[in-house]
């Protein structure tokens, strides 16, 4: 979610042309944007992802090539069985936790934009006549 995405002059307009004072419209509207922005920087978006996967692809690309300039086919292969059995299970296991919480922050972040939201109408409706 970008800034732009809440436009708090065109909502403190709107709630201006629906009868609130306009120091009641600017709190309105300042406070539903801090909450739709909140935790926005926490979250991983898929270029994130996207990155992440590129540099590791990158990276496991300049180990093998190391090791197929420094090793035999044997040590490639024995190397090759330790990575599966140790460190994928490690790294998978790893993944999971790191995308588990980065998903109970994009939850979090969701359900706090929601409240701010549902709160901001409730405001407005006990401002209007």
């Amino acid at each position: 979610m970008t800034d732009a995405a809440f436009d708090t002059l065109e909502t403190t307009r709107d709630l201006e042309a629906a009868g609130v004072e306009r120091a009641h419209a600017e709190a309105i509207a300042g406070a539903v944007r801090k909450a739709a922005v909140a935790d926005r920087d926490a979250l991983a978006t898929k270029a994130d992802i996207d990155h992440l996967e590129t540099t590791t692809k990158a990276d496991v690309a300049r180990l093998e090539d190391k090791l197929e300039t420094k090793a035999d086919k044997a040590d490639i292969t024995r190397l090759e069985d330790k990575l599966e059995a140790k460190a994928d299970k490690a790294d998978i296991t790893r993944l999971e936790a790191d995308i588990a919480r980065l998903e109970a922050r994009m939850y979090r972040a969701l359900w706090m934009q929601a409240g701010a939201i549902v709160a901001a109408v409730v405001a407005l409706l006990k401002l209007l006549p």
